[in-house]
C-alpha cells in the first residue's frame, strides 16, 4: 500500500508541475489524468469488493467516506455532464454548417 500511496503523490506532482505548450500538450495532460483517475478508480473498486478489507473502516468512517466520495462523484459527474452537452451542440451545429454548404452546392 505505501508503494501505491508513494506513486499516487508522484502522478500528483506531475499533473501540478505539468507544462503546458499546445493543444497536444492540453490533451496528453488530460489523457495521463484521465489515466490516473481510472488507476484510482479500479483500486477502489477493489477494495470496495473485498469485505476483508472494508471491514477495517468503521461505521463513521464509511459516514464520512460516503459523503467525500459523494461530493466528488456528484462534481464529476456534472463535470461530465457539461462537456457531453458542449460537444453535442459543437457537433450539432457543425453538422447543420456541414448541412447547409453542401445544400448551397447543389443549388
Amino acid at each position: 500500500m505505501t508503494d501505491w500511496v508513494k506513486e499516487v503523490e508522484k502522478e500528483k506532482e506531475k499533473i501540478k508541475k505539468w507544462k503546458i505548450e499546445d493543444r497536444l500538450s492540453y490533451l496528453a495532460k488530460l489523457t495521463f489524468m484521465n489515466g490516473t483517475v481510472a488507476s484510482s478508480v479500479a483500486g477502489w473498486q477493489q477494495w470496495l469488493s473485498n469485505a476483508i478489507t472494508m471491514q477495517n473502516f468503521s461505521e463513521e468512517e464509511l459516514k464520512k467516506l460516503v459523503d467525500e466520495f459523494e461530493k466528488i462523484t456528484l462534481a464529476f459527474l456534472d463535470l461530465d455532464i457539461k462537456y457531453t452537452k458542449f460537444l453535442k451542440n459543437r457537433l450539432e451545429k457543425k453538422k447543420k454548417k456541414e448541412n447547409k454548404e453542401q445544400k448551397s452546392y447543389i443549388s
